[in-house]
Formats: C-alpha cells, sequence, structure tokens
C-alpha cells in the first residue's frame, strides 16, 4: 500500500516540473534579447531569478556570466563561468569570457588555458589574441607573447599599444633591433605615445645608436620629465659621443639626485678630467672608486686631478693603483714621481722620476728634482750629473747653481763649488742660501775673515741658528773677538748646537766670569763631542766643587791631580769633595797630604777629624777637633761631632757636655739632641731619652733613628701603645734592628694586633731572634689567626727550646688535627690536659681528634666535658650534634644543631646538619625550612645544596619545588644520573611530558638504567599519546625484570587501548599467570576475550575479578553486560542491580531498559 502513495506523488512531482520548465524557457529568452541590447542588470536580474527557481539549463550561467563581465563585475562573471562548466557546457563564449574574467583578475595562469582553448573553437578575433599576449608576457613567456601579437596583427587591426608590447617582449628576448622597429611603428600610429619613446630611447641606448638615443631622451625631458634613469642614460650616450660638457651636465644632474653609482661618477669624474674641472673630477672619480670602480684609467685621470689640485698624497695612491693595473705612460711617472718628491718621499720619488726619464722624459724639473733626491742619498756625482743636464735646459736658476754647488763642495770641488755659489749670488744678490753655502765654505778652509762676511749677511737677512752662530763665534774667537764670541757661542747652545768646540771655548769663557753650573753643562758637552784638553777637567772640576756637586769633582780633579804638579787648592777640594761623598779613605789622604802642604783651613782640620772618626780613630778625631777649634772653629756642628767621637770612646758623660754647648749655640740643633739622647741611652737615662726626642718630634725634626729610641725608650717604661706609635716610625723610615721588631712585635701581641704582631717577629726571627718565647708567641697569633700550617712549626720549636706551657700542646694538637695527624694530635690534647686538667678547650678539641678517628661517643664525652667547663663556641654544638647523628641519635643531634642556631642565628653549617637529621626522621618539611634557612643567608650557596633542597622536596612531593632546586643544581655541574631523573619524575608530574622524557633519555646516557626509569618514561610517552613509545620502555623494563607483573598488566593495558587485543590478551596472561591475584589484569584481559568474540571466557575471568575484589562495581556491570550479551537476562539484571548497591547509579538506566 505504501509503495503506491509514493509512487503517486512522484508522478505529480513530474508533471509540476515540465510545467515550470516551459515558463522559465519563456524568461530565458527574454533574457537574452536583453543581453544582446546591452541592458545587463535587467538581463542579470532575470537570469537570477531563473536560477534561484532551479532553471535545468546550464547555458544561464554563461548568459549571467556574460552580463556581469559587460558591467565589470569580473569575479561574479567568473564565478558563472565556472558554474557553466561544472554543469558541462563547452562552448568557445563561454572559454572566451571566462579567459577575459580572469585577464581582469589577473589570474594570467587561468585565462591562458581559457583563451586557448576559445582559440582552439575557433575564436579569431583581436581582443583575445591581445588578451592572451599580454597574459603570457605577464608570465615572462615573451616568445608565446611575440606570437599571439603577431596573430592580433594578421586579424587587420593596428594598434599603438600592441607595437610597445610587442617591442617590449623582443627586448626581453634580446631582439633589440625588431624591439626598435616595433617602437618606431607604435610612434607613426600615436607620435605623443611616451611610453613607446621611453622605450625606443631604451632600445637606442642598447644599440649604441647614441644619438638617435640622446635626440628620444631629450624629447622625453623636454616634456617635464626629470627621472635620474633618463640624465643618467642622457650622460651616458653623451659621454660616447665626446660630448663631455653635455655629458657633465647630466651627469651632474643625476648625481645631484643622490644616485650613488659607479660608472655615473667614472663617466663624470673622466669628462670633468676633458674639461680640466681638476676638483670635481678628483670628487667624482673618488666616488666612482668607492662604489668598485677599478680599471687603471680611472686611476690614472684620479691621479692627475689630485695632482693638479696638490693633493700630492692621493695622487700617488691613485698613480700606483693606475700601474699596478697595467699603466705606463712616461706622464703617470712623472706626475707620479713630483708628487712623492713634494711629499719627501724620496725613494719612490726618485724611483719614479727615473723611470720617466727612462721613458723619455726631458724636463728641467724632472733632473732639477733627481738632482736633489740623489744629493740627498749622499749620492753626490749623480746628482751633480743631474744638474748639469738640468742647467743644460735652463741656466737661470739660482737654486740650481746653489744645490750643484753643493754637490761638487761634497765631492771635493772647493773652487767648482765657490765658482757656483758666486753664479747663485750673480743671479740673486740676496740669496741668503748661496752665501750660508760660501761662508761655510770660507769656515772650513779657516777662512775666518770671509767666513764672518758672508755668515754676518746671512745673519742680517734670517737671523740667526745653531749652526750660523756656531761658525760666527768660532770665526770672531779666531779673531780674538772674544765678546762677540761669547755672545754668538751663547746663541748657538740656546739654539741646539752640540759643537765640542763651541762648547769648549764658551765653557772657559763661562768659568771666566764665575758662570760655573752653565760653564759645567758647556765642558761637559764639549767632551761629550770629543775634547780632552786638561783645563777642560780643572776648570769643570772646580766649578763642580763650587756647585758642590763633589761626586762630579772627584772625577775632574783626580785626572788632574796625576798630573807632575798640583796645587793646594786642588788638594784640599779633593779632599774635601771625597769626605762630602763619604769616601773618607780617599779624602782623608789628599786632606792630610793639604795639612802636610801647610793648610791652615779650619774646614780642613774639622773635615780630618771627620775622616778619622770615620775610621775609628776617635782619639785623632778629638785632637783635630782641638786644632779646628783652636783656629776659630766655634759652632755647633764642630762640638756635636767632637761629642759623638768622645761618646763612641765611652766618655757618656764628657759627650753630654759637649752636646750641651752645641745646643747653647743653637738650641734645638737636631744631631745634638739625638746625639745626647743616644749618650743618655747609654746611661739609661730613660725619661730623658724621651724628653729629647719629644723635643725633635715637636720640631718636626724625628728622625727613623730617633724613634727607635724613643720607641725602645717607652718601651722599658712599658708603655706599649707609645712604642709601637714610635717603632713603627721607625721601621718604616728603615730601620732594620731585631730589637725594634722584637719588642714592637711583642707590644703588638700585648694589644691584639696578631697580624702585625706576627709580621715584626717573623722579622725579628729573621734577624736572629730564636729564643723559645718568640716562637711560642709567633705560634700563638698563627693559631689564633686559623693560620696552623704555620702555626705548628713554631710551636714544635717552642716546645722544643723548653717551653712546658699546656696551651702550647693545645695548640699544637689542633694543628696536627688539621693535618690530619690525628694520634699526633691526641697525644698533644692528652699532654696539654695532663699539665691542666682545666684546660677546657683541650677537651673539645680532643673531641673533633675523636670524631675524626669515628670514635663518636668518646667525642661526645670530651665535648660534654668542655661544656661543662664553660666552652660556649657554637661549633662544639654543632660537632656534638654531628656525633650523635653519626651514633644515629637524631633527636639529640637536632637539639645540639638547635642550640648552635641559637646561639648564632646565621650558622649555616648548623642548619644544613639538623636538616640531614629531620630527612633522617623523615620530617622532611622541617628540612626543608632549614634548607631554604642555609640558600637565605648564603650569598652564592653551593650546588649540593640545592641538591638537598630538590630531594627534599621530591620527597614532599612538591614536584614544582623539587624541579626548580634540580635544576639549578644540574645546571651547577651536578649533572648526575639521580638528579636527571628525579627532575623528570618531577615534570612528569606537573604533566610537562617532553621535558620530563628529555631528563630521562639523560639520565639513561648517564647510567640510571632502571626498571624505575623505564616505567615513569612509558608514563612520559603515553602523556604525549605516544603508546609506541610507552610500550617500547616497558619492553625495556621487563627486559630488566622479567618477573614483575605489573609491568605486564601496564603493557596490555596499552594494547588494549590501541585495540591489539590478541597481543593485550597475551600480556594479560602473563601477568595473570605470575600474579594469580591481579583482579586488574582478569579485568583487562576479560574486555580482551570479548573483543575477540569470545564472551564467555570474558565471563569466566570477570568471576575471577569478582572473586578477588567483591566490591568492585565495574568488575559486576561488566560482567551484567555480557551476561546480556549473551542473552541471559536474568544474570544480567543480577549483575546491573548489585552494581548499582555498589554505589553506580548509571547501571539503573540498564536496568529500567532492559530488565522490566
Amino acid at each position: 500500500m505504501r509503495y503506491y502513495i509514493l509512487l503517486f506523488l512522484l508522478i505529480s512531482f513530474c508533471a509540476a516540473a515540465q510545467k515550470s520548465d516551459s515558463l522559465q524557457q519563456v524568461v530565458f529568452q527574454s533574457a537574452n534579447e536583453k543581453l544582446k541590447q546591452g541592458n545587463y542588470q535587467e538581463a542579470v536580474a532575470q537570469f537570477s531569478q531563473l536560477i534561484t527557481t532551479g532553471f535545468s539549463n546550464k547555458e544561464v550561467y554563461v548568459k549571467r556570466g556574460i552580463a556581469y563581465f559587460q558591467l565589470n563585475e569580473f569575479e561574479k562573471a567568473r564565478l558563472d563561468l565556472d558554474e557553466a562548466v561544472k554543469g558541462r557546457v563547452n562552448s568557445a563564449e563561454l572559454f572566451q569570457f571566462r579567459g577575459n574574467s580572469k585577464y581582469k583578475l589577473e589570474d594570467f595562469q587561468g585565462c591562458i588555458g581559457d583563451f586557448e582553448k576559445a582559440v582552439q573553437m575557433g575564436v579569431k578575433n583581436f581582443e583575445t589574441f591581445v588578451n592572451l599576449a599580454n597574459a603570457k608576457f605577464r608570465l615572462e613567456n615573451y616568445k608565446d607573447a611575440i606570437t599571439n601579437y603577431d596573430k592580433a596583427l594578421a586579424t587587420g587591426k593596428k594598434d599603438h599599444v600592441l607595437y610597445n608590447n610587442r617591442g617590449k617582449a623582443k627586448i626581453n628576448l634580446k631582439d633589440v633591433v625588431g624591439a626598435a622597429a616595433d617602437f618606431d611603428e607604435a610612434l607613426k600610429l600615436k607620435p605623443d605615445y611616451d611610453k613607446a619613446l621611453e622605450n625606443r630611447a631604451a632600445a637606442r641606448f642598447q644599440l649604441k645608436e647614441w644619438a638617435g638615443a640622446v635626440a628620444d631622451y631629450e624629447k622625453i625631458i623636454s616634456s617635464g620629465r626629470s627621472d635620474e634613469e633618463l640624465f643618467q642614460n642622457v650622460g651616458t650616450a653623451k659621454y660616447n659621443l665626446a660630448d663631455y660638457k653635455g655629458a657633465s651636465d647630466a651627469l651632474n644632474k643625476v648625481v645631484s639626485k643622490g644616485i650613488k653609482d659607479k660608472e655615473v661618477f667614472r663617466m663624470l669624474g673622466l669628462s670633468q678630467t676633458k674639461l680640466k674641472d681638476y676638483t670635481g673630477a678628483a670628487n667624482a672619480l673618488a666616488a666612482a672608486v668607492s662604489l668598485g670602480a677599478s680599471d687603471k684609467e680611472v686611476f690614472e685621470q684620479l691621479g692627475n686631478a689630485h695632482y693638479f689640485t696638490k693633493d700630492y698624497k692621493a695622487a700617488g695612491e691613485s698613480f700606483s693603483r693606475a700601474i699596478t693595473l697595467g699603466a705606463s705612460s712616461k706622464e703617470i711617472y712623472f706626475y707620479k714621481g713630483n708628487a712623492a718628491f713634494n711629499l719627501k718621499e724620496n725613494e719612490t720619488a726618485l724611483k719614479d722620476l727615473e723611470k720617466a726619464i727612462s721613458l723619455g722624459v726631458n724636463d728641467y724639473e724632472a733632473f732639477k728634482n733627481v738632482g736633489d733626491l740623489k744629493f740627498i742619498k749622499n749620492d753626490f756625482a749623480a746628482a751633480l750629473q743631474n744638474y748639469d743636464k738640468a742647467i743644460a735646459l735652463s741656466s737661470t736658476d739660482p737654486i740650481v747653481f746653489n744645490n750643484r754647488g753643493k754637490a761638487k763642495m761634497t765631492l771635493g770641488d772647493l773652487q767648482g763649488a765657490v765658482t757656483d755659489f758666486d753664479k747663485a749670488i750673480t743671479l740673486k744678490k740676496d740669496y741668503t742660501k748661496a752665501y750660508l753655502n760660501r761662508g761655510t765654505l770660507y769656515f772650513t778652509l779657516a777662512n775666518y775673515k770671509g767666513a764672518a762676511e758672508d755668515l754676518d749677511k746671512v745673519r742680517a737677512s734670517e737671523g740667526e741658528s745653531a749652526d750660523l752662530s756656531k761658525m760666527l763665534g768660532i770665526s770672531k774667537y779666531q779673531l780674538n773677538e772674544k765678546g762677540a764670541a761669547k755672545s754668538f757661542l751663547e746663541n748657538a747652545l740656546k739654539a741646539g748646537t752640540k759643537d765640542g768646540k763651541a762648547n769648549f771655548y764658551v765653557g772657559l769663557l763661562r768659568y771666566d766670569a764665575a758662570e760655573y753650573n752653565t760653564a759645567i753643562e758647556a765642558l761637559r758637552a764639549a767632551e761629550a763631542a770629543g775634547e780632552k784638553e786638561i783645563s777642560l777637567y780643572e776648570k769643570r772640576g772646580k766649578a763642580l766643587y763650587q756647585t758642590q756637586d763633589y761626586g762630579s769633582a772627584i772625577t775632574d780633579l783626580e785626572k788632574v791631580a796625576k798630573q807632575e804638579s798640583v796645587d793646594l787648592q786642588t788638594l784640599e777640594f779633593l779632599g774635601i769633595a771625597y769626605m762630602q761623598t763619604q769616601k773618607t779613605k780617599e779624602g782623608l789622604a789628599y786632606l792630610e797630604k793639604a795639612v802636610a802642604a801647610g793648610s791652615k783651613s779650619k774646614e780642613v782640620l774639622f773635615q780630618v777629624g771627620n775622616g778619622r772618626f770615620k775610621e775609628n780613630n776617635f782619639t785623632g778625631a778629638i785632637e783635630a777637633y782641638d786644632k779646628a777649634i783652636l783656629l776659630g772653629a766655634n759652632d755647633e756642628v764642630i762640638f756635636n761631632n767632637r761629642g759623638k767621637a768622645k761618646l763612641n770612646s765611652n766618655l757618656a758623660k764628657e759627650a753630654v757636655a759637649d752636646f750641651d754647648k752645641a745646643l747653647q749655640l743653637k738650641p734645638n740643633y737636631t744631631q745634638a739632641l739625638r746625639n745626647r739622647a743616644s749618650a743618655n741611652t747609654q746611661l739609661k737615662e730613660w725619661s730623658k731619652v724621651i724628653v729629647d726626642e719629644a723635643i725633635l718630634t715637636a720640631n718636626n725634626q724625628g728622625s727613623i733613628e730617633d724613634f727607635s729610641l724613643s720607641g725602645n725608650a717607652k718601651f722599658n717604661l712599658k708603655d706599649f701603645k707609645g712604642a709601637v706609635d714610635d717603632l713603627s716610625k721607625a721601621i718604616d723610615g728603615g730601620v732594620k734592628d731585631k730589637l725594634a721588631y722584637l719588642s714592637r712585635g711583642y707590644s703588638y701581641y700585648e694589644t691584639k694586633e696578631l697580624p702585625k704582631a706576627i709580621a715584626d717577629l717573623s722579622k725579628a726571627i729573621e734577624l736572629g731572634e730564636t729564643t723559645a718565647d718568640v716562637y711560642l708567641k709567633r705560634g700563638n697569633c698563627y693559631f689564633q689567626t686559623q693560620e696552623l700550617k704555620l702555626a705548628l712549626p713554631d710551636l714544635e720549636k717552642a716546645l722544643a727550646a723548653g717551653s712546658s706551657d699546656p696551651a702550647a700542646y693545645d695548640m699544637r694538637g689542633f694543628c696536627r688535627l688539621s693535618n690530619k695527624d690525628v694520634d699526633g694530635a691526641i697525644s698533644d690534647f692528652d699532654l696539654a690536659i695532663e699539665k691542666n686538667s682545666k684546660l677546657f678547650t683541650a677537651y673539645f678539641h680532643r673531641g673533633d681528634a675523636k670524631f675524626m678517628n669515628k670514635n663518636y661517643q668518646g667525642a661526645v664525652q670530651d665535648y660534654t666535658q668542655a661544656m661543662s667547663g664553660g666552652v660556649t663556641e657554637v661549633t662544639l654544638y654543632n660537632n656534638r650534634g654531628k656525633a650523635f647523628y653519626n651514633l644515629e641519635k637524631y633527636d639529640d643531634a637536632i637539639t645540639d644543631y638547635g642550640v648552635a642556631i641559637a646561639k648564632k642565628s646565621d650558622y649555616t653549617r648548623a642548619y644544613e646538619n639538623r636538616a640531614d637529621a629531620y630527612s633522617k626522621v623523615k620530617k622532611f618539611e622541617e628540612a626543608a625550612r632549614d634548607l631554604r634557612q642555609v640558600e637565605k643567608l648564603t650569598e652564592k650557596p653551593e650546588t649540593s645544596l640545592y641538591q638537598k633542597l630538590g630531594e627534599t622536596y621530591y620527597e614532599l612531593k612538591n614536584y614544582p619545588f623539587a624541579q626548580e632546586y634540580f635544576d639549578k643544581a644540574i645546571q651547577g655541574g651536578l649533572r648526575d644520573k639521580s638528579n636527571l631523573f628525579k627532575r623528570g619524575k618531577s615534570l612528569l608530574e606537573q604533566q610537562d611530558f617532553q621535558s620530563a622524557i628529555k631528563d630521562f633519555d639523560e639520565a639513561l646516557k648517564a647510567g640510571e638504567n632502571t626498571v624505575e626509569l623505564f616505567k615513569e618514561r612509558a608514563r612520559g610517552y603515553l602523556g604525549l599519546g605516544n603508546r609506541k613509545g610507552a610500550l617500547d620502555n616497558i619492553a625495556k623494563a621487563l627486559a630488566l625484570e622479567p618477573t614483575n607483573s605489573d609491568l605486564f598488566y601496564n603493557s596490555g593495558l596499552i594494547k588494549e587501548e590501541n585495540g591489539e587485543f590478541e597481543s593485550a590478551k597475551s600480556d594479560y596472561d602473563k601477568a595473570i599467570k605470575l600474579n594469580p591475584k591481579d583482579e586488574a589484569a582478569y579485568y583487562g584481559r576479560a574486555n580482551c576475550k570479548s573483543e575477540l568474540g569470545d564472551i564467555g571466557a570474558g565471563i569466566a575471568d570477570l568471576d575471577e575479578a569478582i572473586l578477588i575484589n567483591p566490591k568492585e562495581v565495574s568488575y559486576v556491570k561488566q560482567r551484567g553486560n555480557f551476561h546480556y550479551q549473551l542473552g541471559n537476562k536474568n544474570e544480567a539484571c543480577a549483575d546491573w542491580k548489585k552494581a548499582v548497591e555498589l554505589g553506580d547509579a548509571k547501571a539503573k538506566f540498564s536496568i529500567d531498559q532492559y530488565c522490566k
């Protein structure tokens, strides 16, 4: 019955459709008429109505597409024409208009296919061929473009644009001649066609039809165009036409627009060179070079430009580059040589000018310059030859005669030289250089009168120079004009002359004028220049004595003293000079000779006394001082010196009397005060010593010896601070006495300035102090400053020298302990405690030694004894805590660490130790808190601290913090397998699976080849959805532990998820075999058996799972599902009911749906 109703409905629908088609055909015809009439909007409306009502003739899309095309709605046109193609319309009109639409939309690749199909179907119109050609052109298929342009022209229609475009295509195919012909045709059709004109200009330019190119370009420019390319091309064309002015004008316009083109600058520069615009040429050609121009013409012309603008350095560089590139004209070597000559680059200039001459240059300047260069090289014969050639070309230049005269003078042709100088002066009456040269020659010939006349003219014209003044001075000296001679010679020296004779003469003149310092200076210079007269040494020695330069005086006067006859003054001066230079033996010998020769000088006798004093002849010194005093010597110095001689003769009281006399003559006389203090030191009058030294200090006259005396006096009076102050000044000033260092060292020891004490005691030992006390005190200082390696040898020396101080044994024991000599240390601590049972620091230290011997119980006992004696150092509590820790008494350890921290809140070691103890008792929160405190207190924490923090947070399962600290530990270098694995696990727990796997990979490379690693890496791959990777890792874990049922279970679970039920079942089998109580494995295997079609076997496995765990709702519910699939409705409903009872509310749906 339903079949017939359906058939009726189908017949009715077909009839209605036929009726509708006939009406639509009428509308279609009407729309076509409107399209033909050009009424495109209405045509579009009617075609659209037909399409909307389902008109079956797909030609409607073609017609609407054409209408849209005519309305310039090209995209709509293309879409309609595409629909027509889909509707299997296949007409030339369709492809023609779709091609045009695509062309308008610039889909050139697409339009080509349509146009070609339209042509194949018979379309032959001009527009189609043109558009097809243009599309080919746009796709750079110029050959096919030309073919289609040809076909368009074959239709009989001519078009200026077509000719232009075909010309462009030919240009691109390198047919420049054909292109030029097309551009000609375009311009015939449209003379004002700018594009064709520009294209023809470019074609002519390529063909090097320079005149035609210039004509076209200038026509374009006259229309108002000012493109830099136009001017560049005009400039290039005119350059090639040798129109350098036109080229320069055009190319300058290009440059003014900012164009940086090497060819532009090259042509511009070369054009300007032709125009002799050397400044412009230099700028342009330099720019061309900077942009890469490198041909020899550029460098040669750039060199010329620089040369004529007198930039000789740049000229030389450019000429050199041109020559390197092959330029070899005589002009280039001539100009290059002259440039180098002007730069005083003589070797280069000579080489180039000789090359130029060898190439044919016959120029006065070339020969003259070569002559000058040969002269500079001392090749006077060659210089003379070139000067002769220059003069042969021109004999009117006084300079060349002067220069040739110098060459002749050097070669020994003195008369010829005079002749040339005479000629130079004849040509130029005021030629100063010629007068100078002739005057110099006269000077050389000892014609002092002639020399003076010529040289005076030079001086009148140019002023004095060092050499001129020297020659004038010596000439005047020889002419016995001593006043003028001294004036000229002084000027010569002031101007820098080093001449020996000039210095000798002026030195003698200065000595006669009692100008001792300058006389010395001149006579030294004379000697350095080779003068050796004995009078030089006599005058200079006595001048040196007068200026108190006794050492130098001795050197000169010794030369005089070796002569046969020596005057008394020389003996006196020489003796006193030796005494002043502390050469007592030599000085005293000459003074004794002077006395024997009858000297009555109190100064000589005073110095004799000083000499005898220095030779420890104190009796003879006192005798000489007495004679000097009888001759009238009555000053503070002689009494002070006699007092010092008496002091050294153990006449301290008599010496004090002389010092008193000296101080009467000159109150506060420094040396007398100092000597009186020394005398009172011998008399052990410490307070008087301090009084005299205080006066010296108040007068700012204290010397290092004074501070030493004062310091020792204060030390003896037990003023340690004052002693340190004074002794420091003495030592800093240079005192090297061991007593000063020892006293100051002991004083520093008393004032607890231990490093300073160490330094002084070390110096005292170095200077010979070897008592037990000095070693004990220095060892104690080292000990207190923690320099244990240095303390140990001192303490051993002190004990070996007889010290029995218990503290010495305690300290030595501590030092031995630091050197890991634990047994020796314990022996010393035992001796220290034996000698003083109340020395509780020894108990503390012995506790440390026992700790190092792992006698932790004994260490605890000693630490406790030290505490009972009042030792409260925080390290004591920390160390006892460590001992408790090693005895596994973690609570006691924590308590001791807590006391240490309470005493020292920034005691990082105690915090870290307590954290270790907390970790042992699983108090990870407390451990983390202590480790964070260490991190906070430490400016640059150790990497191991970050590792501990990472491990602690890992135990707390605070994986973000664990990761953070493992990051720092690993970055710090602890890149071991454990850290990498734990960081990987931390990242895994944060679901950063990719990073976790990377760490697991590195841990594996580092040796972490464990089941746990492969299990966790499998979890990472699962997190990334990479089940294959997970299975690979479980397989590796199983290879290490093939009896691990959990691994087989997980492998089965993943395979089950992958739908690999047979393989999953096999893994579940192995899991169950290894662990018959694995309920989850039974459940998984049940699912696999079900999927493999063995539902009954699945129910059996679920029975086993429920037997193991009857409370697991998923097992019960799944068994119900399986029973239902086998048609066991009652058993299914019973299981679902049980599932509801176990808490699965969703199971009630199954009951409601299938159990009622």
